[in-house]
């Protein structure tokens, strides 16, 4: 009978159990990986939607501050815009924040910069001397990333219904 210390290598058994073992630390260690991986792409998402959000904000607010004959319906306000001229309206259009002359269309801004963000909800209402804007930036499966509310004095004034 041979000893164990003349005994050279490794059972089956041995083997099998380290790779059993080396097995789920990969496991583990690929979950982490991930985890880190999605918790830093929703970190960058709703840092976008929030930078995406202002810009936005404050290009409706600067048209809706300058521009003439405001009328509010819904999500979308019409007006006379010092940059495009009469008959213009601001609304929303396939997840975009756009300005309308007829069916010609200006974008606020450029989505893909954003990649899968656009704008969920967009909202207008006014007493006849202030206007809120509500504006809700997402991601294209609707998850809600950034939602901001802004209240505007018009220098001109506004149009009531």
């Amino acid at each position: 009978m041979r000893r164990a210390a003349e005994r050279r290598g490794s059972t089956l058994a041995e083997m099998l159990a380290a790779a059993l073992i080396l097995g789920l630390l990969a496991a583990c260690a690929a979950a982490a990986v991930e985890g880190a991986f999605f918790s830093r792409r929703g970190i960058v998402e709703t840092a976008d939607a929030q930078s995406l959000g202002e810009d936005l904000m404050e290009l409706a607010a600067w048209e809706l501050r300058l521009g003439e004959d405001v009328r509010l319906g819904g999500n979308q306000a019409e007006l006379t815009s010092a940059n495009f001229g009469a008959g213009v309206r601001l609304t929303l259009r396939e997840g975009r924040m756009v300005f309308l002359r007829g069916e010609e269309v200006y974008e606020a801004l450029a989505a893909p910069a954003y990649g899968d963000l656009q704008v969920l909800e967009l909202k207008f209402t006014g007493d006849g001397e202030l206007i809120t804007v509500d504006l809700t930036i997402g991601t294209r499966d609707g998850a809600e990333r950034w939602r901001g509310e802004m209240t505007i004095r018009p220098l001109n004034k506004m149009e009531r219904d």
